[in-house]
């Protein structure tokens, strides 16, 4: 049971205007500020988060939805990230269950491939090695024949073997959010939509200066430490800083992804391209996501998205893998791509640079950049513990609890036995249907009661938003109510995956915004704005490049 509530966005500017003053302000709503924000707050710091977009708007909903260790790393001898990403991923497995699903990912290996048998055997030794002791499962090494034998639709001329290995998937934007919603309900402040324009060091800390962009709203803001966590717009942060010299320097490399239409559920599949870069195919229920490129990007963070070359690409990994398929862009359900804020590494290209982050301690401003994913509460504890000592605060006192406390929503003894008997309720009380009984036990957790007691006020909200998909309009609800959510674009891109779908959630367009124009007493030309706003995002960063 839900226990906790959560402020509202407008209840939290409200105790902002009434007490500016903060031990610690983050910048930025990805998964490491909100890593962040959530350690600090369970150390019993005052905390502020700000980001100029949505939460998990950047880098954090643009990833492979991978928990990993990182297989491909050992490549570049970067033993000791492997070994930290592998340990991590099975905290958070153990912070969040319904946000962590184990696959079983099957490596093919052709005759053009540039890997051979002997040196996929010994890296999954070594990746088995380093899990030790938190294992999610051991690998397995196969001959063509094997390979056949228990995935017959890898069938090709050119299969020699492969093996398998266990890595865990998740959804990026709601585990960040898990993050948010678990600092906000300890009393964490965490505003979207709150834009820094410029800050300054003064005689007790720093002085950040912000706008609220629903509302145009100015505020001044006072902490004792400015942590940048904004990923890509590390620099920029930096140079918003009156008469600050900070050195932080990103490499900004693109990652493109698509969904296609569902082909397997029970496992996934890595195979390395001819040109020895990976290419993962991972099942969700509605769709297979199917990436990831790794280019430099020089252009505006604001402006990414997939190219032609970037699509064309995937196309033909895909048609080498199943060349029966034949794969096209009439196949593609959506297309996105992200920026990965690694750390500059001189004479490095794209592929050789490392994941490992790095964190600039300037004393009353702490910069992180680099990382991973599945690494990102290890780099909030590094980071949360710099904060402290700049505090003059012992670490001893102020330990960090983060791997030992459930997510937000996640606070259930035993997963399997809380699925189990939320499905029931779900199916008999609610009359949903499997797909979706499954789908918000999966998102939500415990949260899932929020939503039924939404259905309980209005038993036309369990309907769904599409025919063919288990989306129903409570969650829309929801997200307004409890997660923050402002646009369209939050909702059926972040909050729920309707927009990776077939249709791109269009279909659902037009019910999400008068659910929201209820919520929000949106008038007409609002509602109108927002319908635009969807269009216009679904056209220019989820279509198919012409």
């Amino acid at each position: 049971m839900i226990e906790t509530e959560l402020p509202s966005r407008e209840q939290m500017i409200n105790e902002l205007k009434q007490n500016n003053s903060f031990d610690v302000v983050v910048i930025g709503g990805g998964i490491t500020g909100a890593g962040i924000a959530r350690d600090a707050m369970l150390r019993g710091l005052r905390v502020c988060l700000l980001d100029k977009s949505d939460f998990s708007g950047g880098t954090s909903s643009q990833s492979s939805k991978l928990l990993h260790g990182g297989l491909r790393y050992l490549q570049n001898y970067e033993f000791s990230l492997v070994r930290e990403a592998a340990l991590e991923r099975e905290r958070n497995l153990e912070m969040a269950p319904h946000l962590s699903k184990i696959y079983r990912f099957v490596v093919p290996l052709y005759k053009w491939s540039k890997t051979p048998k002997f040196l996929l055997r010994m890296g999954l030794i070594l990746y088995d090695i380093l899990a030790y002791p938190k294992s999610i499962g051991s690998h397995k090494n196969l001959g063509a024949k094997g390979i056949i034998k228990e995935y017959p639709f890898l069938k090709n001329d050119q299969l020699v073997g492969g093996a398998y290995y266990h890595d865990i998937r998740t959804n990026d934007s709601r585990l960040t959010l898990a993050n948010i919603q678990s600092a906000t309900s300890g009393h964490a402040i965490a505003l979207n939509y709150f834009k820094v324009e410029s800050w300054e060091r003064v005689e007790d800390g720093v002085r950040v200066d912000a706008i609220d962009l629903e509302t145009s709203e100015k505020l001044k803001i006072k902490t004792k430490v400015l942590v940048n966590a904004s990923g890509p717009w590390s620099e920029d942060v930096e140079k918003l800083g009156k008469d600050f010299e900070g050195d932080m320097k990103i490499r900004r490399t693109k990652g493109t992804h698509i969904t296609i239409r569902p082909k397997f559920d029970d496992f996934a599949i890595l195979i390395v391209n001819n040109d020895n870069r990976p290419i993962f195919l991972i099942p969700w229920d509605e769709f297979t996501v199917v990436g990831t490129t790794d280019d430099e990007w020089k252009e505006s963070n604001e402006s990414v998205k997939a190219s032609k070359e970037d699509v064309d690409y995937i196309l033909s990994a895909l048609n080498r893998l199943f060349p029966e398929e034949n794969y096209t862009y009439d196949d593609i359900f959506s297309t996105w791509a992200g920026l990965r804020p690694l750390v500059y590494q001189a004479g490095k290209d794209e592929r050789k640079t490392s994941r490992n982050h790095t964190i600039h301690n300037y004393g009353d401003v702490i910069s992180i950049a680099g990382g991973k994913l599945t690494t990102y509460r290890e780099m909030a504890r590094q980071t949360v513990d710099k904060v402290l000592k700049n505090l003059g605060l012992p670490i001893s006192k102020h330990r960090c609890v983060t791997a030992n406390l459930p997510l937000w929503s996640a606070a259930y003894p035993d997963y399997e036995t809380f699925s189990s008997e939320t499905t029931n309720i779900l199916r008999t009380k609610y009359n949903l249907g499997d797909d979706t009984a499954k789908m918000l036990i999966e998102f939500y957790g415990e949260a899932t009661e929020l939503i039924t007691n939404i259905i309980d006020e209005d038993q036309t909200l369990a309907e769904r938003l599409e025919d063919n998909l288990p989306f129903i309009k409570a969650q829309v609800v929801h997200a307004v109510r409890h997660e923050y959510a402002l646009n369209p674009v939050n909702v059926l891109r972040r909050r729920f995956q309707i927009a990776f779908c077939k249709g791109n959630g269009l279909s659902s367009l037009d019910t999400t915004v008068d659910l929201m124009a209820r919520e929000l007493n949106w008038n007409a030309d609002k509602r109108a704005e927002m319908t635009q706003m969807y269009i216009d995002y679904v056209n220019e960063f989820m279509a198919v490049p012409k």
